[in-house]
């Protein structure tokens, strides 16, 4: 979906997203988001959301458990601010 950047705090590594429908989200862009300095607002942003559900299926007796791994993918330095990451549970 495209998104346009409508508030930042560089301090906090805040971006707000606000989305055509109104809606508006705010991420927390960690170190691994290259050339962050590079976002404005009012920048035209692509943004994937993916979101998923992990079930599992245990004994009555046994105690739950969950782990997750995590990859993520940065725009290399000098281009376009970018960042995706995959969190699937195991």
């Amino acid at each position: 979906m495209t998104a346009t950047v409508d508030a930042i705090d560089k301090e906090k590594r805040m971006v707000t997203l606000k989305f055509a429908d109104g809606r508006t989200r705010s991420l927390k862009l960690g170190p691994e988001a290259r050339n962050f300095d590079q976002i404005a607002v009012g920048d035209q942003v692509k943004a994937t959301y993916a979101e998923s559900v992990a079930i599992g299926v245990r004994k009555s007796d046994e105690k739950p458990a969950a782990s997750q791994t995590r990859t993520v993918k940065v725009a290399p330095r000098g281009q376009s601010p970018a960042l995706s990451w995959l969190i699937p549970l195991k």
